[in-house]
């Protein structure tokens, strides 16, 4: 267990990739076990309640997406071991924005014309930095599987992200307040 986080921190820190981490399925199946248990923690602790629906949305398009574009790009021999450092930094990156959601939980959605609180702003900002950190590291890791350049791995990462984002959007929209 300690080599595996030193494995993904280093991935984080873009020193490693995923040709680095084992290829194994047992592993990558514990990741997504823990993966959707820390969701189904978050939601709960947050909401009070878990959106199923949501849940394996998320799931299909986890293992879905790195799927469909390593078969795209005729790579599918690195899926495991893709899809294990996509996941296993996920988790890691999760348990970063943990303390972030919790001081979210009852904090007022800004109002126009005011300027941010102090926690508000604090919030967005690592928030932020967080995402654009994770989409880093996700186009760190799609460079190594891919052979491209990080400037197409971050691309990559980037819309495959928003891509998330709006089917997510178009499948439970969410009304704006």
């Amino acid at each position: 267990m300690n080599q595996l986080l030193r494995l993904l921190v280093g991935i984080c820190l873009r020193r490693l990739g995923p040709q680095d981490l084992p290829y194994s399925i047992p592993l990558l199946r514990g990741l997504v076990l823990v993966a959707v248990g820390l969701q189904v923690l978050f939601s709960l602790l947050l909401r009070g309640e878990v959106a199923v629906h949501r849940l394996l949305l998320g799931v299909v398009l986890t293992l879905g997406l790195p799927w469909l574009v390593l078969q795209w790009r005729q790579r599918r021999a690195r899926y495991v071991q893709t899809l294990t450092a996509l996941v296993g930094t996920g988790i890691l990156f999760a348990i970063a924005m943990a303390p972030l959601l919790w001081l979210s939980v009852d904090m007022p959605p800004p109002s126009e014309g005011t300027p941010p609180t102090p926690r508000q702003a604090f919030v967005s900002i690592a928030a932020i930095c967080l995402v654009a950190w994770k989409i880093a590291v996700d186009g760190h890791i799609w460079r190594h599987a891919l052979g491209w350049p990080l400037a197409g791995g971050v691309l990559l990462a980037l819309g495959l992200f928003l891509l998330e984002l709006g089917i997510e959007q178009v499948l439970f929209p969410v009304a704006l307040q």
